[in-house]
């Protein structure tokens, strides 16, 4: 290792890349002492000094689950497409923003706003930065927002 940093051009060594021999060096050493160690064991197996089974590591096993459990975090596929068109069609064409969405349904902003630019391309359009509604649900009428709702029954 010296012996190869020596023939390099130390003049352009900058302290950052001094960081990371070191730690490539460290990293060696362990991977030598690694080494010497199983060779250590396999000597010990082919001597007869170790009988083959008494140095293996235990079997790792998962935990077992639960039947008829979901983790928590694990939604089922599709799960988010339906509930965010659900809340889009309920909004109307005026839509929702990308905040509204994730504070109703629990879900970090950043997943519903790749859900857009992803998945939702196709399903939904863009009526403002950062505000979607669904393909298809039109804009409320001028006139028919500007009349007075009727109070009452009319004879």
């Amino acid at each position: 290792m010296l012996r190869s940093l020596f023939s390099m051009n130390l003049s352009h060594i900058t302290s950052q890349s001094l960081r990371r021999i070191l730690k490539l060096a460290v990293r060696k050493d362990q991977l030598v002492k690694l080494v010497a160690e199983l060779e250590t064991e396999i000597s010990k197996v082919f001597s007869g000094a170790v009988a083959p089974s008494a140095k293996r590591p235990a079997k790792k096993t998962a935990p077992a689950r639960r039947a008829g459990k979901r983790s928590s975090r694990k939604a089922k596929s599709g799960a988010l497409k339906a509930r965010i068109l659900s809340l889009l069609e309920s909004a109307g064409a005026r839509g929702l923003k990308v905040k509204e969405i994730a504070e109703k349904l629990g879900a970090p902003a950043g997943n519903i706003s790749v859900w857009f630019s992803t998945t939702g391309k196709k399903l939904t359009r863009k009526v403002e930065p950062g505000r979607y509604a669904v393909k298809g649900a039109k804009p409320a009428s001028k006139k028919a927002s500007k009349l007075p709702k009727a109070k009452g029954k009319t004879k």
